[in-house]
Parts: C-alpha cells; sequence; structure tokens
C-alpha cells in the first residue's frame, strides 16, 4: 500500500474518535473543471427518450453520452503546497438516533457515523506535550472540514428478506473552502441549476449574470456524484425528460389546466413554462441541503469549530498519527497538459466517491480496459464488517467503476491501463497509460490527488469562462428539446382552432 487509512471500527452510541495526522507533503492541485460539450445527436437522442423511442441508458453509455462532459484540459493552478505544513485530521462521531424512522415499526432505530475529514488551521497539539501521556490540546487550534460522509445504519430493517441490519451512505459532501492564498482566480459553482440560471442567452450572444451564490464563498457544500460525468449527465438529462413529459402528459390527457392550456401552447409560452420547469428541476437535482443533513445531525461543517470545544463536548479518544513519505514516488506535476494528466486528474477525483458510497475506506488496484481484467491489491471498509460483506463492497465498486469511468476513458482516449491506490481520507495515487500512447511516464512516476484541501480540488468549481459555456450549453440543450417536442403540439392546436 502506498498509503494507509484509519482502522474499521463498530458503530457504536454518542461516541467520538478524532486521528491526527502529522504534516504531509502536498502537491499543488490543478483544478480540472467538467465541461459541456453537447451537440445536436444528444438533443435527437433525448428526443427519442421522450418519444419512448430510446433509453436513458443507451444514450449515457454511447459514444456522444461519453464525450459529453469532460474534464477541461487547462485547468485552474492552485497553490494547495501551502497546506503541506497543515496537519490532517478525521474524525469520527457515532450517535443514536432514539426516534421513529417508520411509524409502523416502533422498534426500528437507527444509527448515524459522521466521518469528517480536513486540516487544523494552527498545530492541534502543544508540541512539548507530544510525548506525554496526557496531551495539551492547543486552544487556538480550529477544525476546518472539507469532507462530510454521513453513514445511516437501520436497525430491523425489514424487506421480503426479513428483518435485519441495513447500512447506506446517506451523503458525500465536499465542502470548498476559499482561500486567496491558495488560488487567484475567481472561482463559480458548476451545478447545473445554477450555472444554467448565470447566462442569458439573446440574439445567439451570452452574458453571464454573476449573483453572490455562485461564487465560490468560504463554504460552498458539493454533492459528490456531480463529481461523475456520466452521473452529472444522468442528472441533467433527467431533469429535462421530467420537465417536458409532464407538459407531455397534460397534452395526451387533454387536462390544460392552469399553465397548461392551448392558448398557451398556440402563443409558444409552452416552450418558456417547460424550459422553467427544466431550470426547476435542475436547480432541486443539484440542491445540497436535499441530500445534506447538516443543522438536523452531526456538526454543522460550516462553523468555526474548535478542537477544544470538540474535546470538551464529546470526550473523543485522540490518536496522532506520524505520517511517512514515500520517497521512491516521483509526482507528477499536475500542471503539464495531456491526456494522461487531464484523465488521471478525472480519475482521482471520482474514485474516492465511489469508494465511499459503496462504503469503502481504501482501494488498491490494477486494471486493464482491453481485456477487461482487474487485479485487486487491498481494499478496507470504514466499519467493521464480515468478509462477504467486504467482498460485496468491492464488486459494487468495481461495478461503478466499470460503469461510470471505464466508458469514458475509453471513448476519450481509447484502450487502457491504469494503476490506483486510493485512501479516501488521505491521497489517490493513479498511473493511467493509453494503449495507443505507450508508457508516457516512469515506472515510479504517479499522478497524486490529496483529499486534505476537499472541495477546493473538485471538478465542480471552474473559472467564470467554463460557467458560460457550461450554462450557454445548457440553456440551448434545453430550449432546443422543448421547441423540438412542441412544435406538433401546437400545429394540433392550431388546426383544432381552425
Amino acid at each position: 500500500m502506498l498509503n494507509k487509512s484509519q482502522p474499521a471500527m463498530n458503530l457504536s452510541d454518542n461516541s467520538c474518535v478524532i486521528f491526527l495526522f502529522t504534516p504531509k507533503k502536498i502537491s499543488d492541485h490543478v483544478i480540472r473543471p467538467l465541461t459541456y460539450n453537447f451537440n445536436e445527436k444528444l438533443v435527437r437522442d433525448i428526443h427519442d427518450v421522450i418519444d419512448n423511442k430510446k433509453r436513458e441508458d443507451a444514450i449515457l453509455n454511447s459514444n456522444v453520452g461519453n464525450t459529453s462532459i469532460v474534464p477541461n484540459a487547462i485547468g485552474i493552478q492552485t497553490k494547495t503546497s501551502l497546506l503541506s505544513d497543515k496537519w490532517s485530521f478525521v474524525m469520527i462521531v457515532d450517535q443514536e438516533k432514539n426516534q421513529l424512522v417508520d411509524m409502523n415499526t416502533p422498534n426500528r432505530f437507527m444509527n448515524m457515523r459522521f466521518i469528517y475529514t480536513g486540516y487544523c488551521s494552527d498545530e492541534p497539539i502543544l508540541p512539548h506535550t507530544m510525548n506525554l501521556t496526557n496531551i495539551v490540546i492547543n486552544p487556538q487550534s480550529k477544525l476546518i472540514i472539507t469532507r462530510k460522509v454521513v453513514i445511516n445504519k437501520l436497525k430491523y430493517h425489514i424487506d421480503s428478506y426479513g428483518s435485519h441490519t441495513k447500512e447506506d451512505v446517506l451523503c458525500d459532501i465536499l465542502v470548498a473552502k476559499y482561500d486567496n492564498r491558495l488560488v487567484n482566480n475567481d472561482l463559480f459553482s458548476l451545478f447545473p441549476g445554477k450555472a444554467i440560471e448565470a447566462v442569458n442567452i439573446e440574439d445567439n450572444v451570452s452574458t453571464l449574470d454573476i449573483g453572490d451564490s455562485l461564487g465560490v464563498k468560504d463554504n460552498l457544500k458539493i454533492s459528490s456524484k456531480f463529481q461523475s460525468p456520466k452521473s452529472h449527465l444522468r442528472s441533467i438529462m433527467g431533469s429535462i425528460v421530467d420537465g417536458v413529459e409532464e407538459i407531455v402528459m397534460a397534452d395526451k390527457l387533454g387536462s390544460y389546466s392552469n399553465d397548461y392550456n392551448s392558448m398557451a401552447i398556440q402563443n409558444d409560452y409552452i416552450d418558456d413554462i417547460a424550459h422553467n420547469n427544466i431550470i426547476t428541476n435542475l436547480a432541486y437535482n443539484g440542491d445540497i441541503d436535499a441530500i445534506d443533513t447538516d443543522g438536523i445531525f452531526g456538526i454543522n461543517s460550516s462553523d468555526n469549530l474548535f478542537l477544544q470545544d470538540v474535546k470538551n463536548h464529546y470526550n473523543p479518544d485522540i490518536y496522532i498519527i506520524r505520517n511517512t513519505t514515500n520517497e521512491q514516488l516521483s509526482i507528477i506535476p499536475q500542471n503539464h497538459i495531456s491526456i494522461e494528466s487531464v484523465f488521471s486528474s478525472l480519475i482521482s477525483t471520482c474514485i474516492p466517491s465511489y469508494a465511499i458510497n459503496t462504503k469503502l475506506s481504501s482501494v488498491s488496484f490494477w486494471y486493464d480496459s482491453y481485456k477487461d481484467i482487474v487485479e485487486p491489491y487491498n481494499f478496507d471498509s470504514p466499519t467493521v464488517i464480515t468478509q462477504q460483506e467486504l467482498l460485496n463492497n468491492w464488486n459494487a465498486f468495481m461495478y461503478l467503476f466499470r460503469k461510470e469511468l471505464v466508458p469514458i476513458l475509453k471513448d476519450n482516449g481509447g484502450e487502457f491501463n491504469v494503476l490506483v491506490n486510493c485512501v479516501t481520507n488521505g491521497s489517490t495515487y493513479v498511473k493511467l497509460s493509453f494503449n495507443d500512447n505507450g508508457n508516457v511516464y516512469g515506472h515510479d512516476d504517479y499522478f497524486e490527488n490529496s483529499s486534505i484541501p476537499g472541495g477546493l480540488t473538485t471538478n465542480m468549481i471552474g473559472s467564470s469562462n467554463v460557467l458560460t459555456n457550461n450554462g450557454s450549453m445548457l440553456n440551448n440543450l434545453s430550449n432546443s428539446i422543448s421547441s423540438g417536442i412542441f412544435s406538433n403540439m401546437k400545429e394540433n392546436i392550431s388546426l383544432d382552432i381552425l
């Protein structure tokens, strides 16, 4: 293993443990925001989905789906190496919620595990007490949360297989802490709902209308699922199809009530109604409050969290772990522009999210796309589970990897082989080689992505140029589909009136 995660732990009631890691060298990260590349083929395909001529999965698994959202090649340079002198932490808080989660099954309670990762504002332990039995907390040290994972464990879950325990990952939230020491550029949220509202198009000219809510401020919360291009496109397509089908169904049923009436269709209002439906759906699907639990359960990741306050409240077990450096590894500068570097960035961004959402704390493997073979080296769980459960989680991870990431890599760069070593609360190392290019890098050269900066390294924030591109692409996609779908409806209404 290139790096290690914290040991697996059982879910227990109202307990807290904190792992404090000594400083470790962090490379300067290049943000490569997801950039839209929509075309007429995608418009026709989504039309076919609405007309029940094609399934959504057929588009997602096609070449047009795999090339519609890709990382930006140029990227945005950061100075995350300035965090190399910071201690990092993993804080695990287990809480039992003594409340009903199903009115019909009063013996059904849930435990929740909150896993927070990030870095410390100051040295967390007073140096002269480091080697003492009773360490002394630095009262000035704050825990800067950059990632939050919530694991839900239901007791007495009842389904067709009987009564048993069920464990789910509720959410994986990245927190972007904007720091002008680390980033010189203005950064903006690239959530689809915000991008489409940020751009106005008149006479084929796009203008950017940047509101306060779009800029990356101190605490922009990001759902990790949007980092995966295929999940990202699936959300966009679902928002468009649902927004249009609501009106199509009204047409089929002849129920032109309220907004859906023949006069609206005849006078082109129906296009605007559909477009507004789509915007509403995009905004809701990207609404972090719909999945995050801040203010309900756990610690508010937006708060200034002093380590001393956490110690006073939870009385946690605190472990100090000394990071060791692997001098044999050569880290590739991320500002090097090549297809290997660009898509290594995508891999290193997506893999931790796939691992977390399949309840793994680390994965290490080699994969060959041409032969579709995988050689697993190691995989661990953040909770104590059976070997069969761990194997099931690994298989679920590989299913996600093969379904979500492999087709995108193949359609954009060809057949490939890749070596991945990922610890979700540490670093992800990637060694990617496209077969047509040969081995571009040396034997010990790796692309590294550290989890410590959290949301600051996500592909869901970008420059105003990327925001303008994505907003324009979304507006054009929405308008093209709305006008195309409802052209026949307008003709039918006009004939009825005549």
